[in-house]
């Protein structure tokens, strides 16, 4: 099977395309045919090494001192059911499934544990929208779900054009709440057409000098800190920070006036894709694709994602 590897850190060029033995899978595991693949700001920030402040010496500790040792990078998926384990109730051979799994996805063929965050994918959706979902959407989810989100309460969300961002512009809409999106211009009306209520060019508009307050702030990209931005908050408002330095990962939660400040990194929990499967069927959330490229041309994606002027997914189609 055809398998992209990494086996050092660098530009999107390090990735190479590889022949490797097709996989069995375990008496737990089924065996997808991958379809699709999502690249996404996880996958280049492993393979070129650019970790947050703070974190490069404890990542590369984990994750390999001059290279992953994890060598095939990936994390959301969609494809097809080829085999099953002997142990495996839920899923059978023909199942069109997506999920999300880190690591050992940007292949022709992938083996995922039946308990893993996998599911029968949507009727409504190309394998190429779904693989674009769980990255994204489970990463807001749970930065919303920490925040307590209610109806009509209002909150601003940084780099509300990514794939993080455009899934917590319409989750935080499925809510109730009242949204504002922080963007360039030139994805203004696609942020609104998301839900947002309200959008901010952060070209031509400094967030700290603003006087409008939010119950929420949700930087999804990690270019705001609590103290610049403190003052926007309610009483009680919460600061989701989804990209964190080193330090901030072990700041205090709480602050002045109740204000806190919440990170951390979002867990593959199978529970969460069957909420976001649940919500696509209902129509409050959808995927969007910005650029499809083809199996061969898995370093112009990375490439892409890595420019930061992605909106929502980038997608990796294998034929």
């Amino acid at each position: 099977m055809k398998t992209a590897i990494v086996t050092k850190y660098g530009t999107p060029e390090v990735i190479e395309i590889i022949e490797t033995e097709k996989l069995r899978p375990k008496a737990k595991e089924v065996l997808v045919k991958i379809k699709a693949f999502g690249v996404t700001s996880g996958d280049v920030r492993i393979r070129s090494a650019n970790f947050p402040k703070g974190f490069t010496i404890p990542a590369k500790l984990a994750l390999g001192v001059f290279g992953p040792r994890k060598k095939v990078l990936g994390s959301e998926f969609s494809g097809i059911v080829e085999e099953v384990g002997s142990d495996v109730k839920e899923f059978k051979i023909g199942d069109k499934v997506f999920g999300f799994k880190l690591f050992d996805i940007n292949a022709e063929y992938a083996c995922i544990k039946e308990s893993q965050a996998i599911t029968l994918l949507p009727e409504s959706l190309s394998f190429e929208e779904a693989a674009s979902i769980p990255f994204g959407a489970s990463t807001a989810l749970y930065f919303l779900n920490m925040a307590h989100l209610k109806s009509e309460q209002t909150i601003l969300v940084n780099g509300a054009s990514g794939s993080v961002g455009s899934n917590a512009v319409q989750i935080a809409k499925g809510t109730g709440a009242r949204v504002t999106g922080v963007c360039s211009l030139q994805n203004k009306d696609f942020v609104k057409s998301l839900g947002a209520t309200e959008v901010i060019d952060y070209k031509t508009i400094d967030l700290k000098i603003i006087s409008s307050k939010y119950d929420v702030i949700f930087d999804t990209i990690g270019n705001l800190r609590f103290d610049d931005v403190k003052h926007l908050l309610n009483n009680d408002g919460r600061f989701l920070q989804a990209v964190a330095t080193f330090g901030e990962m072990f700041a205090s939660k709480n602050r002045e006036n109740n204000k806190k400040f919440l990170t951390g990194t979002a867990p593959e929990k199978k529970e969460d894709l069957l909420m976001l499967t649940k919500m696509i069927s209902e129509r409050t959330l959808k995927p969007f694709v910005d650029k499809v490229f083809d199996f061969q041309d898995i370093s112009k994606a990375h490439a892409y994602v890595e420019t930061g002027r992605k909106k929502s997914g980038v997608v990796v189609r294998i034929d």
